[in-house]
């Protein structure tokens, strides 16, 4: 987000339509703000948090691109970022990867991929995350109810 916000100035949705050849700063700035939604107030959050928690967002160096594949999910301009960050970075990010693709296995509910993304929370000491422990107690009252 930040590399995106440094580019621009704010926030772009997703999906943010390719430069024409010779584009100017002015034409740049209104084919990316067409793409706005709920951005520019979600980037506000995320300074709100980071301001409440007493932390910046750690400076990602120049380095080689990782090779993890990104989560599944719409979008492009998120992809673009992940396909660029180091590899250090994204795997910082398996939170959200977790994250993510728990709430798809919760809405589709597929209980396997439920304890699939359970184990690998696990493997990522990421367990005690409340998220975890909700979808792991989740899992503990379908069983309970089908004895």
């Amino acid at each position: 987000m930040e590399r995106a916000w440094d580019e621009y100035g704010f926030v772009p949705g997703p999906g943010v339509p390719p430069a024409p050849e010779n584009e100017t700063h002015t034409k740049k700035v209104r084919r990316v703000l067409g793409t706005l939604y709920h951005t520019t107030f979600a980037a506000g959050l995320c300074c709100a948090t980071m301001i409440a928690c007493e932390s910046v967002p750690p400076k990602i160096e120049c380095e080689v691109a990782g090779d993890l594949e990104a989560p599944p999910g719409k979008g492009t301009a998120w992809k673009i970022n992940w396909n660029q960050s180091s590899r250090e970075v994204q795997e910082s990010l398996i939170f959200l990867d977790l994250a993510f693709t728990l709430r798809r296995a919760v809405e589709t509910i597929d209980l396997n991929g439920i304890r699939e993304i359970l184990i690998r929370a696990a493997a990522s000491d990421l367990l005690e995350h409340p998220l975890f422990i909700q979808a792991l107690e989740l899992l503990e009252r379908i069983d309970e109810s089908e004895k």
